[in-house]
């Protein structure tokens, strides 16, 4: 059952990705979905162990969709002309910051498929000048305790011409996996430049 339009390639849909798809509530139900029966025994998202038998029929978990959240320490990442010399705030190249993510979901033939959008900002620094870099962005799911899905994209950062400062917006919208029987699942993105540790 779709909940929000699956998204498909193109520079106004991606708008609407990030402007349109975050009215949900702490629970990661959707705004406008028809609200879970309220007798349900839903799974406590902060106890993943607590009633995981939750049934995937209508009412109850089609209007789940996960929200997502940025991994500590993530939503950051610099370039420096001297990887030796971070230390020195002189040597940095670029700095990327990640503003905002979104998502939207789709139930189908037992799966759940996920459309999960970045946006963010990036400034040259000291040692910077406007150019194209690479980003490293990782996106990571675990569902029923288990992780589900884990890809390192690396997209094109680009500062234009005559400016010192530019965005960046990256959408993966081959997310797939089964369908959760409870309201656990975590999404967690964030900028990834070393050995992936699961969330």
């Amino acid at each position: 059952m779709q909940k929000t339009d699956f998204l498909k390639p193109g520079a106004l849909i991606l708008v609407g990705l990030l402007a349109g798809c975050t009215t949900t509530g702490d629970d990661g139900v959707l705004g406008s979905a028809t609200k879970p029966d309220p007798n349900a025994s839903f799974n406590d998202p902060e106890n993943p162990t607590q009633n995981t038998r939750l049934a995937n029929v209508r009412g109850a978990m089609t209007d789940y969709c996960p929200t997502v959240t940025l991994r500590e320490g993530t939503a950051i990442y610099r370039i420096y002309r001297n990887k030796k010399k971070r230390d020195n705030p002189d040597e940095l190249r670029y700095q990327a910051s990640i503003v905002r993510v979104s998502r939207s979901c789709t139930y189908e033939q037992g799966q759940l498929r996920m459309n999960i959008g970045v946006s963010g900002r990036i400034i040259t620094g000291p040692s910077g000048k406007p150019g194209a870099f690479k980003l490293p962005l990782r996106i990571a799911i675990k569902s029923q305790g288990e992780l589900v899905y884990s890809k390192l994209h690396r997209f094109d950062g680009n500062v234009a011409a005559g400016t010192a400062s530019g965005k960046f917006v990256f959408v993966d919208d081959q997310v797939s996996f089964l369908a959760p029987t409870s309201r656990n699942v975590r999404v967690h993105v964030g900028f990834d430049e070393g050995p992936y540790k699961t969330p």
